[in-house]
């Protein structure tokens, strides 16, 4: 019996072989060579191909895979690894036991930065210090082969190199390249790369992807705002089709532009808002994401602008324009807590016109927050009802709430923020020095990453060999990277082991503000004055479910709250003590910290004592007042749908979408489970069997310990609770500032009762 080798050639059927991978990567499983064999089921005759015995293995071990059984995943990810290895050693002639080599190699073909290599020799860092994993024997096995069949593809998919469609490097040496740009230390590296290798530090996309590439873009939040000018109209476009085109998901707020109808002395009749979100559409669907994925991007708009209607139909089919549409996008509508106090009240609200109310009380509307706002409103009733002002509609504030739920039920990927949760942690919103004061206007693409914006006024843009640079501006964009804590690594960790790892987290996050290429000058600027970062969770349901706990308990509740804290506390530890070495972010000023994530310490270890932590708050506002802090924002909640495959564990803090369920990837269906679901099964409840209105709860225990936000994905359950309700938790969760924002729904039919 002979088979076929990829290259054509025939090869005597040796089972020996086989008998020697099988071993392999069933190594410390239940399974025995003799049980996965006899499952194969190898039909013995000559002219079977190499390829389709090596995807027997797979299929084999990928139809094996259940909730009783979860170790075939394991299983058929070394199988799939095996075949990777085989594929990236047939182009390339690299073992990985060549590492360096192969890393000089693809620095010689411009897909690795030098800089991999020059750090790499200023650590004096040897092949021989990395053997199968991490130095002093932390691994018996590569860790490569430690990754399920999921795990394996989603790194095939995303984020490995490839030349066409063939790898042609071994995912370990994307965790050793990272790992050596970010340390500072021999010792460093390998206490980093035990935390990548082992899976305990899940980097961002861009950051996991672009690190180690030639002017990789490493950010993955951006938010940008423009001016209502032609100039300024035009820079945006630019910008978003830049930071797409450099793999950024794109948030933009688009409440500067005058509402349609407006008349100036250039301008007789101004175009309503869709005119200006169609186009936008259009540009990020143009510029991709360097063609690893397509370009997202998020327009904001406030809910008393007079357009506000038309806003919230760009992605209906039903009625308008078909040519102003724009269903590519994610809308975002803002409100505040002015609007959500209405709301319940189910009194008239007036829409106006920014741009009118700025000539004739000389405030910018966009640029207030809080209690201002109801004062200036005030001041535009007076105005409406004497004449001054032309330009308004009266409506009821409950009628526009249901509208903006009904749409958001509807399309299911729009975006609800309040401006006023936003900056409920902003720490030079109230500064006395003007020059470093600025407010949030709207949420990231995720709603959660987001600060400080400015217009853009004046720039300098240069066009060199085709290429636009912005090399000096007034503006300001939020851009941030993000990693996250995997904490179901961390079920019986102690204090120690926090403090070590958050330490590690927050300087890598600091060192990645340099290390990356930011491709907006407006963007860099907010980075180097605030140096924002942002730790998030993945694998909170199966943290949760280790220790038995529920998210509709109380115990539960205030379970996973100490588990935020946790994060939040040790990060601004971490910042401190680095602010000790580097020095503090530029815009710092430590009487700007009379509050800690927008509350007194005391409120915060009144809150510390409820969950069980006992934190003292007051040592981190003391230790500011004397050190300094380095981040001004340190912590955001990814919803990390792809990341957490990519670590094999749940997604960001919510329950599992399902206790074993299959998705697509790549060019292949995989098993999807749980991290401990084979011994803590009854523990896990998905996300369709809890009522929203506890997810809704949760959100706000952890949003307490939080400084930017969170991204909530809400269930609509009609057998759990009604709109109504959750409408009515919404709008509570706005006013006692404990809900910043809703990122997702999923949909269901009608929505008649929310604003009864």
């Amino acid at each position: 019996m002979y088979v076929i080798k990829s290259d054509g050639s025939k090869q005597e059927f040796d089972v020996k072989k086989l008998e020697k991978q099988v071993n392999f990567i069933i190594k410390n499983t239940p399974v025995t060579v003799e049980e996965f064999l006899e499952k194969v089921n190898i039909p013995l005759k000559s002219g079977l191909t190499t390829k389709s015995l090596q995807f027997k293995l797979v299929d084999t071990a990928t139809k094996n895979v259940s909730p009783e059984e979860p170790h075939w995943n394991l299983i058929a990810g070394r199988a799939e690894m095996w075949k990777l290895y085989r594929d990236v050693y047939k182009h390339t002639k690299f073992t990985i036991d060549n590492w360096i080599e192969h890393m000089e190699y693809l620095v010689s073909i411009g897909q690795y930065k030098k800089e991999v290599i020059t750090k790499l020799k200023e650590l004096d860092i040897k092949v021989d210090d990395i053997k199968y994993g991490i130095k002093d024997n932390i691994y018996d096995i590569n860790p490569d082969y430690n990754l399920t069949l999921p795990q394996v593809k989603m790194l095939e998919s995303k984020y490995i190199i490839k030349d066409y469609d063939t790898p042609i490097e071994y995912p370990f040496m994307i965790d050793i390249a990272n790992a050596v740009l970010l340390a500072d230390t021999k010792e460093e590296f390998f206490k980093i790369l035990k935390y990548f290798a082992l899976g305990y530090i899940s980097l961002a996309t861009p950051f996991f992807r672009n690190l180690r590439r030639p002017n990789g873009n490493t950010i993955s939040c951006f938010i940008g705002v423009n001016g209502d000018f032609s100039a300024g109209i035009y820079k945006a476009w630019a910008d978003i089709a830049n930071i797409s085109a450099e793999g950024g998901g794109v948030g933009w707020y688009i409440g500067k532009y005058r509402p349609g109808g407006t008349a100036t002395n250039n301008v007789l009749v101004a175009n309503p808002i869709t005119k200006w979100t169609k186009i936008k559409n259009d540009i990020i669907i143009s510029f991709n994401q360097r063609g690893a994925r397509s370009g997202s991007l998020t327009l904001a708009y406030e809910w008393w602008q007079t357009d506000i209607y038309d806003f919230l139909e760009i992605k209906s089919e039903m009625g308008g324009d078909l040519r102003e549409k724009a269903f590519d996008i994610f809308p975002q509508v803002i409100v505040n807590k002015f609007f959500a106090r209405k709301a319940l009240a189910k009194e008239e609200v007036y829409l106006f016109n920014h741009f009118e109310v700025n000539k004739v009380l000389n405030v910018d509307m966009t640029e207030v927050l809080d209690d201002k706002f109801e004062y200036y409103y005030n001041q535009i009733v007076e105005n409406i009802e004497n004449g001054n002002l032309k330009h308004y509609k009266k409506v009821k504030a409950n009628e526009l709430w249901k509208k903006t739920l009904e749409t958001w039920i509807e399309i299911g990927d729009m975006y609800i923020v309040n401006i006023d949760g936003l900056n409920f942690a902003n720490y030079v919103k109230d500064s006395k020095d003007k020059d470093k004061q600025g407010i949030t206007q709207c949420g990231n693409l995720c709603v959660e990453s987001f600060s400080i914006l400015k217009e853009p006024k004046n720039w300098v843009e240069t066009i060199k060999d085709g290429k636009r640079t912005i090399t000096e501006t007034d503006g300001m964009y939020h851009s941030c990277n993000l990693l996250s804590i995997n904490v179901a690594k961390m079920v019986e960790a102690i204090e120690q082991d926090w403090v070590d790892l958050m330490d590690i987290a927050v300087k890598i996050l600091d060192k990645s503000i340099e290390l990356g290429t930011n491709p907006s000058k407006d963007g860099q600027n907010t980075s180097e004055a605030l140096r924002n970062i942002g730790i998030g969770m993945v694998g909170g349901a199966d943290y949760m479910a280790y220790h038995g706990k529920m998210y509709d308990t109380e115990d539960g509740q205030l379970f996973l709250q100490a588990l935020s804290e946790k994060l939040a506390y040790h990060a601004y530890s971490a910042s401190i003590n680095l602010a000790k070495e580097l020095g503090s972010y530029p815009w710092f000023n430590k009487d700007n910290y009379s509050k800690i994530i927008g509350r007194t310490p005391d409120e915060l270890n009144e809150y510390s004592k409820l969950n069980g932590n006992n934190y003292d708050w007051n040592i981190i506002q003391q230790d500011i007042y004397k050190y300094g802090i380095r981040n001004f924002y340190l912590l955001a909640y990814a919803p990390n749908t792809s990341t957490g495959v990519k670590m094999g564990v749940s997604a960001s803090y919510l329950p599992v979408h399902n206790k074993f369920n299959y998705q697509t990837l790549s060019d292949m269906v995989v098993p999807i489970l749980p991290y401990y679901i084979k011994d803590r099964y009854w523990n896990y409840k998905t996300k369709y069997q809890y009522n929203p209105i506890d997810i809704i709860k949760v959100t706000e225990m952890l949003q307490v310990f939080v400084d930017t936000g969170i991204s909530m994905e809400m269930n609509l359950n009609p057998e759990l609770t009604t709109i109504d309700k959750i409408s009515e938790a919404f709008l509570n969760g706005f006013i006692n500032d404990r809900l910043k924002a809703v990122y997702y729904s999923s949909t269901i039919d009608g929505c008649v009762d929310c604003a009864n």
